[in-house]
């Protein structure tokens, strides 16, 4: 079994229909542009839970970038197409008490990089590393019904849904969105 630090490298992602991108790991002086890229990906899909008006300030995204470096609990990728961020991806911080053994995952991917293996790059480092550091089990997500790419990415590798919260998210448009709440046992 690898090490964990292992997966802490950073790494090159070549694109189906070709183009390659820079994936490592987040660093505090990603912050300007993690809030620039959150508010651009909020602003062309209706698959985040981030809403209109809920743009993520530099001080929610300082607490992510704390969770997911080196020595932390968690781990957070962004992909970078030069020096501009089009993804992110992140392990957070395991649960506690009876729950410690499971983490959540969060990604985001802008939508000219959706379809081309991106994700799938991201999330295969990602449950390499909880595999590698042993406490981690389970790996949990949330995502809306209607991303139907999303959740054929995640079935490809072996996550399951596990419920249904309905009408969990309400769009602009007033529709409403179902979370599935998806797992899959690394242990």
């Amino acid at each position: 079994m690898p090490d964990a630090s292992e997966f802490e490298s950073a790494f090159e992602v070549t694109l189906r229909g070709g183009g390659t991108l820079r994936v490592r790991l987040v660093r505090d002086s990603d912050l300007d542009e993690i809030v620039r890229f959150g508010a651009a990906v909020r602003r062309t899909t209706e698959f985040t839970s981030i809403a209109e008006g809920e743009d993520w300030d530099g001080e929610r995204w300082t607490k992510e970038i704390e969770k997911g470096q080196p020595g932390s609990a968690g781990l957070l990728l962004v992909a970078l197409d030069d020096d501009e961020i089009v993804g992110y991806a992140g392990l957070q911080t395991p649960g506690k008490g009876k729950s410690r053994h499971v983490t959540t995952l969060a990604m985001m991917i802008h939508e000219r990089y959706r379809g081309v293996g991106l994700g799938r790059a991201l999330l295969s480092r990602l449950l390499g590393w909880a595999r590698a550091r042993g406490d981690i089990l389970k790996v949990e997500l949330g995502v809306m019904h209607t991303n139907a790419g999303g959740i054929a990415l995640y079935e490809k590798l072996g996550f399951r849904e596990e419920g249904r919260l309905l009408k969990k998210f309400r769009q602009a448009d007033g529709s409403f969105e179902d979370d599935i709440e998806m797992g899959l046992w690394v242990g």
